[in-house]
């Protein structure tokens, strides 16, 4: 849309944002939602806190290396965390793939994702062949065709 509005601009690249370290007031949030299970993902899906209940319920997240603690990791390279979502794994799965296209749109300069990007596409025929067909994630979140 911007190159059909200014023709001849090319926007600058924005730069991703590592997570800082989580502010105190999270890890009050989060210890303070002791019956709930809770995970707090980064923007890129990294999987940054978490609390007891979480662990229990979903995986020892602090068992799992940080380069591998991200949802498409979790949801195509983790056959229990796969049966977690039961019926609706498709649709999450699809759901993973299309926010990370959004992330590559927004973020395309971005050495680090796109490398994530590569290294799923190798290690995961599944990933691979969503990635290749879609869908988008649209603004409000949503995936669409």
């Amino acid at each position: 849309m911007h190159r059909r509005v200014h023709p001849g601009l090319t926007p600058e690249p924005v730069r991703f944002q590592q997570t800082p370290a989580l502010r105190p007031g999270l890890r009050h949030l989060l210890a303070g939602l002791d019956g709930v299970p809770t995970l707090v993902l980064d923007s890129d899906t990294t999987l940054v806190a978490w609390n007891r209940l979480g662990a229990a319920v979903f995986a020892d997240f602090a068992a799992i290396p940080r380069d591998r603690r991200t949802m498409s990791h979790l949801l195509f390279l983790d056959p229990d965390f796969r049966r977690l979502h039961g019926a609706d794994l498709p649709d999450v799965a699809r759901a993973a793939v299309a926010h990370l296209r959004t992330l590559v749109a927004r973020y395309f300069a971005d050495a680090a994702l796109t490398s994530h990007i590569t290294q799923m596409r190798q290690a995961s025929s599944e990933f691979d062949t969503r990635r290749a067909a879609g869908p988008r994630c649209t603004r409000s979140g949503r995936t669409a065709a």
